[in-house]
């Protein structure tokens, strides 16, 4: 989902960026997260024209290739039997948020920290938290109370394995058969926007154990921080506490990490959603 194409100077130096990555990311989304509930036939296909229903989420799955995979709800759906009571929408998100216990947030930089709120706010994740409370609100909390916090606020609903808290950018690889699978959950963003934030919020993640300095100018940092996402999906660390960190590593990511993080993206995350897109995904 990331793109690995070389950056032009020029496009670079004028921020004009291309929107094919969103897109590609936009399907993705839409055919983890819709697939539950396919629109008709007609909306399906790749002309729409004759698409009765105009709403724009399923127009967007029209252009979706529909997995001929049955999704977990969907069999829960399937399931039901006469004389019983049906499975209500209601019901199958709770069963849904359930079988995701315990989440594992791969938090991405700069895709949307606030989106720690979104999880904690969820029915049932968070009972002991107190009411009202924003996590980005008490800035002053540290990593440690963050996590101290989680426990006692939110037990049972939070993977903690290979990270020291919620809220950090540690990667997946070396726990995703053990922890991620099944329960991840990620926010990601148009690679070059996420990219320009990372520039100017003091060069997010830049390397500078390896480099010694800071990145010559926005198309340096580009360049060595393209592929973030792909490494932390793939790609066994910590939390970058000691300034080392997969997002920001000096090694570009190769085909084979590419291929791995769309089978686990598209396999092992109960929740995709888009930074770019924050109302439709939240």
């Amino acid at each position: 989902t990331i793109s690995t194409e070389p950056f032009d100077r020029d496009v670079m130096s004028n921020q004009i960026f291309p929107r094919f990555s969103l897109s590609l990311l936009l399907s993705l989304l839409l055919s983890l997260c819709l697939s539950s509930s396919p629109a008709p036939r007609a909306c399906i296909d790749r002309d729409t024209s004759g698409c009765e229903l105009n709403d724009e989420v399923v127009l967007l799955q029209s252009h979706v290739k529909v997995s001929s995979q049955r999704s977990p709800i969907a069999e829960l759906a399937g399931s039901w039997q006469p004389g019983t009571n049906p499975p209500t929408p209601t019901g199958l998100q709770v069963t849904r948020l359930q079988t995701a216990k315990p989440i594992w947030w791969l938090h991405v930089p700069k895709c949307g920290s606030s989106f720690v709120n979104a999880l904690t706010h969820l029915p049932g994740m968070c009972p002991f938290m107190p009411p009202g409370f924003v996590i980005e609100d008490a800035p002053s909390l540290s990593v440690t109370e963050v996590e101290e916090s989680t426990d006692q606020w939110c037990p049972g609903s939070f993977s903690l394995e290979g990270r020291s808290s919620i809220m950090s950018h540690a990667p997946l690889g070396g726990v995703y058969n053990k922890a991620v699978e099944g329960h991840g959950v990620v926010m990601l963003r148009q690679p070059e926007q996420r990219i320009i934030s990372g520039y100017y919020n003091q060069l997010h993640d830049w390397p500078y154990w390896y480099y010694g300095r800071r990145a010559a100018d926005l198309f340096e940092y580009a360049q060595v921080i393209s592929g973030c996402a792909v490494r932390m999906f793939t790609r066994v660390g910590d939390d970058g506490n000691g300034g080392v960190t997969a997002c920001g590593g000096p090694e570009p990511a190769n085909a084979a990490e590419i291929a791995l993080a769309k089978q686990r993206l598209r396999g092992g995350f109960a929740f995709v959603g888009i930074t770019d897109e924050w109302d439709l995904s939240i």
